[in-house]
């Protein structure tokens, strides 16, 4: 009888040892996750994790994905062939998630002020002297030069924003025309002058900031003044989906990605350093870097009048409760 008995301690200590090390093993696994980014400013947390060897540190595997269409990253999150996004434009979010909003969760936002703008106004010169007044009325301006062609140095999707913007400030947009600017051909753009004013986003903006001969600013924090401040720029996601299906893909993605945030608070001059690397930019480009929120940190209720503007403007056309974006703690855990 005895020998049976300690055959049965020999199992249950067995038993308990694999209970107590099976989170251990578990959690030593490489998980593998598909991210996908925007070239871009909004996407420095995913650059900084890189960089740093964050995705090593948590276990994780990832394969990056470039978008090519600014937008399908929601398509691809529902349907769970990503598992998260990175840099994403909250335009196009808002726009592309209309339909199911409580299907995306934030996992971080940047956002920018009127005091710390991430976006402005030029113009570009047709003869060497303009005058712009502290206090541009933008319907004499427009009329004065003659403005007929603006270039947006991010997506052409937000030419319905641009168009309702305008609107606001007395501007006939009838015969406006918006055209998209690929950064890599900025410079040629300005020098055959082919459009009148440019809408620019960092670093474009710091950029065009440096070249007083060929473009006058003509309103710096631009949308930040005239939409809304914070602005929200850029973020980074992923779907309830993958928290069902993918949750310890997209876990150990956010753990990486809340690491770098911190290596960006704390080393601002380094993650300049790091996003001039992977954006080819000058060497003596630097521009105060936007703030960036993780999860827990973003206050949804102040986007409620951005996201309202966006439906004054008929990009989208149904109230949406920016709360439904929200990453829940029992979400991750």
């Amino acid at each position: 009888m005895k020998w049976i008995l300690g055959i049965i301690d020999t199992i249950l200590a067995v038993i308990l040892v694999y209970i107590l090390i099976y989170p251990k093993i578990q959690a030593s696994k490489v998980v593998n996750a598909t991210v996908l980014y925007e070239e871009g400013l909004g996407s420095l947390p995913l650059y900084v994790a890189e960089d740093q060897g964050y995705f090593d540190s948590v276990r994780v595997n990832v394969n990056l994905q470039k978008v090519m269409h600014p937008g399908e990253e929601i398509d691809k999150l529902l349907k769970g062939s990503a598992n998260v996004a990175v840099g994403m434009n909250w335009i196009d979010f808002v726009y592309k998630s209309a339909l199911r909003p409580q299907a995306m969760k934030v996992l971080y936002s940047m956002e920018s002020t009127i005091e710390s703008p991430y976006t402005a106004l030029f113009y570009v010169k047709k003869r060497r002297r303009v005058y712009i007044p502290k206090k541009i009325n933008y319907k004499r301006f427009f009329r004065r030069h003659r403005i007929r062609v603006i270039g947006c140095l991010k997506r052409a999707k937000e030419e319905r924003l641009m168009k309702y913007m305008l609107k606001q400030l007395g501007v006939d947009t009838r015969d406006l025309e918006f055209t998209e600017i690929d950064p890599a051909n900025l410079d040629s753009v300005i020098a055959k002058k082919s459009v009148d004013l440019i809408v620019a986003y960092e670093p474009y903006r710091s950029y065009l900031m440096k070249m007083p001969s060929k473009v006058v600013l003509i309103d710096d924090a631009f949308f930040e003044k005239n939409i809304f401040s914070p602005y929200p720029d850029a973020l980074g996601l992923t779907s309830v989906v993958n928290l069902k299906l993918s949750k310890k893909s997209v876990v150990r993605v956010k753990e990486a990605l809340d690491m770098a945030i911190n290596y960006i608070r704390k080393n601002p001059d380094d993650a300049m350093k790091i996003l001039d690397k992977n954006l080819k930019l000058p060497d003596d480009l630097v521009f105060e870097l936007p703030k960036i929120e993780k999860y827990d940190e973003i206050e949804f209720i102040i986007y409620k009048k951005f996201i309202d503007y966006l439906k004054n403007a008929e990009i989208i056309l149904i109230q949406i409760d920016p709360e439904v974006y929200r990453l829940a703690r029992q979400d991750i855990q």
